[in-house]
């Protein structure tokens, strides 16, 4: 099961955000405006993804974007008053990439002339843009455009239609690209444009943004396509009127949302036209905590073919049903959404699919989600609250198919994990891979089913699966490093969503010391440990701790951060120990134990006897000073079997007992003089370190011996006493030893 919560935020390298304020003043004769600037901030994303945008009103002096106040000279225009503007975007990162600047009405207000007919700025103000790269040929040519305004003739549009500015172009590292936009009141206008009072004054907000990502071309060692979900946006909204402005201009296909704003349908959406401009809109959350909160009316099968990610929809239309559910729930024809949290209910039809989200739904008699047509699929996500997924067809509905693969669902305060009702013979429903913890009862009792759904129809009269999901009762579940240190029952944990512990009481580390056997089920989430002055204690340490002779399972968890990793305890003693899928990545190591007399900093470590089953062990580094960083050690006393895996390094002590089977490890650290290293068939090894110490009385054929590498096994080269050796060459020195 895959990380639930991934913080996937895309990867926006830099967002520029101009917003622009025009107000058509009163006059006898002419129109006139003023205007006022205030523009956003860089934001960087990406270490060495950095593009800069300057602007210059002569093409001699050139300032910074952020903070300008005076992109535009002129405090009141009237007819026939022309300005040019020239952005500078440079690329000053390290890699190629696309950029597209947009130019987004955010707010108009629509006015009235003395004839009472509407004034719309947007469609008087005329707009001209031209791009060019910078150097001697775009500088001339600059400075022309910049000295004449009439210079730029072709591609004038008017203000409501000059939306992009330049799409999808490329910008290579150490470049620069002009983006020139002059802004114009023709000199026809006249009184038609004149605002009867001061209430009836039109006016227009308008953004300039700018959004960059890396090539898809480029590449690093994760390949060429581990930015794929870098996006570009047509609007980047930050305040609820601009949101509003984004979602019914029909050309504002994709959204970027940046705080937590509000998007109110008003009252009866459902007959509301304003709707439909939801057709077709991909909203995507800016950084983790953007949120979009729905109010009034949620009732829509006007929202159609929407795509969501990386935020949260907050839905505050539950209640105001006029006593129809129907138009109580936030309704989605053909969602897709990704990396969303779902606060509350919705309603699904048409195809949607739904991965790698959350469903919180506290509303007592409402689920998170409601089936009531088409096809769905949800596939690694997660429910809790009172209710989860209802399958319904009713008053004509006609759901098709519905897949629940790879979820967590529960706990539930109300019902089991999926309700089933009133289906017929063509549908088809599929609940596979899914873990049900702490959901009620269903209506069948005594069933297979039970756990997992109650239904109003004979399960047997539709098309059924049910396959490998796990049923959990009375489980601890964890989603902060609190409730991960409280666990004290023992018996089954499930962790629901990534934890970032940040250790300074000494005396509260993250251990996990049951009183019973411990069954962890990560679920893919990551635990980040922030030990800090491990001298005082403060390790950073996850821990899991049974009683003496107790059994502990670990499984689908990753561990990253300052700390170690550890199943069982020295002083309590081991049982039987299995890590199935265990992560320990990347871990700054604070543990210091000590053999040979020198010092060791393990990522992970256990006692007892264990099973790594298909664990990863990488790039563990040692906080204190002087100690060597492994990213395994199995001590004295300990049998363990590595089953499959990969690995940076492992530490053998020399009263271990080791085998690795078709494991993949860089470097292997043994000395067996008790113990036995076994290194079986289908496992590779890079390098294989065999040193018994300064003590030349701890090397006897018989230890040797110890060390076994069976046929069908891979190892690159041994080291032993200064001499490097092939495994054939390694045997036949053991062979020979001492005659």
């Amino acid at each position: 099961m895959t990380n639930k919560k991934s913080t996937k935020s895309a990867l926006i390298s830099s967002v520029i955000a101009l917003f622009l304020c025009f107000t058509m003043l009163l006059g006898t004769t002419f129109a006139w405006f003023t205007d006022s600037v205030a523009s956003g901030s860089n934001v960087i994303q990406a270490g060495n993804l950095d593009i800069e945008v300057e602007y210059t009103l002569d093409g001699v002096t050139w300032k910074n974007l952020d903070g300008a106040n005076d992109i535009f000279q002129k405090g009141l225009w009237e007819p026939g008053h022309t300005e040019i503007v020239a952005l500078k975007l440079t690329n000053n990162g390290s890699l190629e990439l696309n950029y597209t600047a947009r130019m987004n009405i955010i707010n108009e207000i629509v006015g009235k002339n003395k004839a009472d007919e509407d004034i719309v700025l947007s469609e008087i103000l005329k707009v001209n843009t031209i791009t060019m790269d910078a150097g001697a040929i775009g500088d001339a040519l600059l400075g022309y455009y910049l000295s004449d305004e009439n210079a730029l003739t072709d591609n004038e549009s008017s203000f409501k239609d000059a939306n992009i500015l330049d799409d999808n172009a490329v910008l290579p590292v150490g470049t620069s690209k002009y983006v020139i936009i002059k802004v114009d009141m023709p000199e026809t206008v006249g009184n038609e444009a004149n605002a009867k009072d001061q209430d009836s004054v039109p006016s227009i907000e308008f953004g300039i943004n700018v959004f960059a990502t890396q090539r898809a071309d480029e590449s690093d060692s994760f390949g060429n396509d581990y930015d794929a979900d870098a996006f570009y946006a047509d609007a980047f909204v930050t305040t609820d009127e601009a949101l509003k402005a984004a979602i019914v201009d029909p050309k504002a296909k994709v959204i970027a949302v940046k705080g937590d704003l509000t998007y109110d349908w008003g009252t009866k959406s459902y007959e509301n036209s304003e709707a439909l401009y939801m057709k077709g809109k991909t909203i995507i959350g800016f950084d983790n905590d953007s949120s979009i909160t729905f109010a009034g009316y949620g009732s829509a099968n006007l929202i159609t073919d929407v795509t969501l990610k990386n935020i949260t929809v907050k839905d505050n239309t539950v209640g105001d049903n006029e006593g129809a559910w129907e138009h109580g729930h936030l309704e989605f024809v053909s969602l897709t959404a990704n990396n969303v949290i779902f606060a509350n209910t919705i309603m699904l039809d048409g195809n949607s699919t739904l991965t790698d989200c959350s469903m919180v739904n506290n509303i007592a008699s409402w689920y998170g989600i409601w089936i009531e047509g088409g096809n769905t699929v949800i596939k690694n996500c997660i429910f809790s609250g009172t209710r989860s997924v209802k399958i319904h067809e009713a008053y004509g509905s006609n759901v098709e198919s519905v897949v629940i693969d790879d979820c967590i669902i529960g706990a539930l305060s109300e019902k089991p994990g999926v309700v089933i009702g009133d289906l017929d013979a063509t549908t088809s429903v599929t609940i596979k891979n899914t873990m049900f913890v702490n959901v009620q009862a269903g209506d069948q009792a005594g069933s297979v089913h039970e756990y997992i759904c109650e239904s109003d129809t004979d399960v047997t009269k539709f098309n059924f699966v049910i396959e490998n999901n796990n049923v959990i009762g009375g489980a601890t579940i964890a989603a902060t490093g609190e409730e991960f240190i409280g666990a004290t029952a023992g018996g089954d944990v499930v962790i629901t969503d990534d934890i970032i512990y940040n250790n300074t009481d000494p005396d509260k580390q993250m251990i996990m010391q049951a009183t019973d056997e411990i069954k962890f089920h990560g679920n893919g989430a990551t635990i980040t440990t922030e030990g800090a002055d491990p001298a005082n204690g403060n390790h950073g340490y996850v821990a899991f701790v049974p009683p003496a002779g107790d059994d502990v399972t670990v499984s689908d968890l990753t561990v990253t951060g300052e700390g170690f990793v550890e199943m069982g305890h020295y002083d309590i003693g081991g049982g039987d120990y299995v890590a199935n899928n265990l992560v320990v990545k990347d871990l700054v190591s604070t543990l210091k134990n000590v053999d040979k007399g020198f010092s060791l900093a393990c990522g992970f470590a256990h006692y007892g006897n264990a099973v790594l089953n298909d664990c990863t062990m990488t790039g563990t580094t040692a906080m204190l000073d002087g100690a060597m960083a492994v990213d395994a050690g199995f001590v004295n006393g300990t049998t363990t079997l590595v089953n499959g895996g990969k690995y940076g390094t492992i530490y053998c002590w020399s009263h271990a007992v080791v085998t690795l089977d078709d494991a993949e490890v860089d470097t292997l650290y043994v000395s067996p003089i008790k113990g036995t290293v076994t290194i079986k068939a289908g496992t590779e090894i890079d390098t294989l370190i065999v040193d018994y110490g300064t003590s030349a009385g701890n090397v006897t054929q018989a230890r040797l011996q110890k060390l076994v590498i069976e046929d069908g096994a891979t190892v690159n080269e041994i080291v032993y006493a200064g001499n490097t050796y092939t495994v054939d060459a390694w045997n036949s020195f053991v062979t020979n030893f001492g005659a």
